[in-house]
């Protein structure tokens, strides 16, 4: 069964992604909620704690009573780590801890929930666990040549280098775009427009961090329904 990360541009419809995914039950981190999502979810969390006391619950459901467990956001999680091992250090931020140590301490925490969400997929308590980050463009240090930029998992680079490690599937959302030139007062300048639906980008390229470990294709519809008959048909 598939650990599979989401993360993509603001608004892509991450979250309504997920939830249409068969027998949710979300975890949910982020402040903005499930708006109009109409899923199983345990309190917003607001602490490290809230999260573990969800995950350990899941840890007791039988096969068959949900079939994805969906944690959004990883990004907003990060936060909550963070400030659970600053104020475990009697500090107020993280960076406060001598030598970069502090994201090391909260790197534990990460591979704790890795080894849960795998626990939960080989015991068969759930079919797909996604989990949801934000996407900033970070610097990608071209060992080849010049150094470029690229969408990446909103997470610190040990976190998000732990979670494509571990992860079956990583996907890019966004919205393809084209680019062209008019004429403002005889100059020209570059206007952005949409370009079709909004796509789930599976392969990694230059510019996005994706991957996966099945014959999917590079890309497909951003649609959930779209997503798991590819992932059935690779079956």
């Amino acid at each position: 069964p598939p650990l599979i990360i989401i993360h993509g541009t603001p608004g892509i419809g991450k979250t309504t992604f997920a939830a249409q995914f068969p027998k949710p039950l979300f975890i949910m981190v982020d402040e903005g909620g499930l708006g109009s999502n109409e899923v199983d979810a345990f309190p917003t969390a607001k602490k490290m704690e809230d999260v573990f006391f969800a995950i350990k619950a899941c840890l007791e459901l039988k096969p068959g009573q949900k079939d994805t467990l969906v944690i959004d956001s990883l990004s907003s999680l990060e936060m909550l780590i963070f400030n659970h091992v600053s104020e475990s250090n009697g500090l107020k931020r993280i960076d406060a801890i001598n030598y970069g140590k502090g994201y090391d301490l909260a790197l534990e925490y990460w591979h704790k929930i890795c080894q849960a969400c795998r626990k939960l997929l080989e015991d068969g308590i759930f079919k797909y666990v996604v989990l949801i980050a934000h996407t900033s463009i970070t610097e990608f240090k071209n060992p080849e040549g010049e150094s470029y930029h690229r969408y990446n998992t909103k997470l610190h680079r040990k976190t998000a280098d732990l979670f494509c490690e571990q992860s079956d599937i990583v996907g890019f959302a966004s919205q393809p775009i084209y680019i062209k030139k008019v004429d403002s007062k005889g100059k020209d300048r570059a206007v952005a427009g949409k370009k079709g639906e909004p796509l789930l980008y599976l392969r990694e390229t230059p510019s996005l961090v994706a991957k996966n470990r099945y014959a999917l294709p590079d890309s497909i519809e951003f649609n959930a329904s779209v997503f798991l008959q590819a992932l059935k048909g690779d079956k």
